[in-house]
């Protein structure tokens, strides 16, 4: 039956495709945001489609993600291969063309659009260049930074012990560096004392947090009224915040 529905359906796309001034595109989007299943179904179906005269596939993805589930489901491994280069020689026989978005780094107008209506324009600036210097040490995305921003937006009310740029700071520096909290490990964490009051020397950025330094100033200028108490305090929430993006 299945064999059958696949069949009809192929030899109907060939025929309202058969004249020279008609052709069909289908159009797959995000096709990296669904299950490992769906995206090897997706594979291991196009194969009975992808030579139809007058029908073009388009579909977005990130190889990142895509490559290695695909890969899990080729039986002979080559040796010197890794599964993002297995699952791409995989998929890269089914392209033509390859179109590579470029890497966004300045989210500004995206930020100010998302946040007009909740904080004033000095504390969307201020939080912008945390973003965007982030932006430039890590990959990032629209969706993903949109996914962030609306986190912050439905939680803020929870956190009655930071403010709104203090809870963004902390909750997007643990979610693009998990162990930045090391930075703060020489104070103590009942500590009520205002970052902006302590000494430099009380801030750890050693090569094995991998932060650049300028992310960290950004970060330490934006949680200056802030303390290791008041953190301490929000942290596992904010993980537990984390645990489901």
């Amino acid at each position: 039956m299945i064999w059958y529905c696949e069949y009809h359906f192929k030899d109907l796309i060939s025929k309202q495709t058969d004249s020279k001034n008609k052709s069909l595109v289908i159009i797959i989007d995000e096709l990296d945001r669904c299950s490992d299943t769906t995206i090897i179904n997706f594979f291991s179906s196009i194969e009975a489609f992808i030579d139809i005269p007058g029908i073009t596939f388009v579909f977005s993805i990130n190889p990142e993600i895509v490559y290695p589930v695909v890969a899990e489901t080729i039986p002979y491994k080559q040796p010197g291969y890794t599964q993002t280069k297995l699952g791409a020689a995989f998929v890269e026989k089914y392209i033509n063309i390859f179109v590579t978005l470029p890497i966004n780094t300045d989210y500004s107008s995206y930020v100010k659009e998302i946040l007009a209506e909740i904080i004033d324009d000095e504390m969307i600036v201020k939080l912008i260049v945390l973003i965007n210097s982030i932006s430039f040490s890590k990959k990032t995305s629209p969706r993903e930074l949109k996914k962030l921003l609306d986190l912050i937006i439905i939680y803020k009310d929870d956190f009655i012990d930071l403010t709104f740029l203090e809870f963004s700071t902390l909750l997007i520096m643990k979610y693009y560096y998990k162990d930045f909290i090391n930075i703060f490990s020489k104070i103590n964490h009942l500590s009520n004392v205002q970052f902006k009051d302590l000494s430099k020397l009380n801030f750890k950025n050693d090569s094995e947090l991998d932060i650049p330094q300028n992310i960290v100033n950004c970060m330490l200028e934006l949680l200056a009224e802030s303390n290791m108490k008041s953190i301490h305090r929000s942290l596992s929430k904010i993980d537990r915040i984390l645990a489901f993006t």
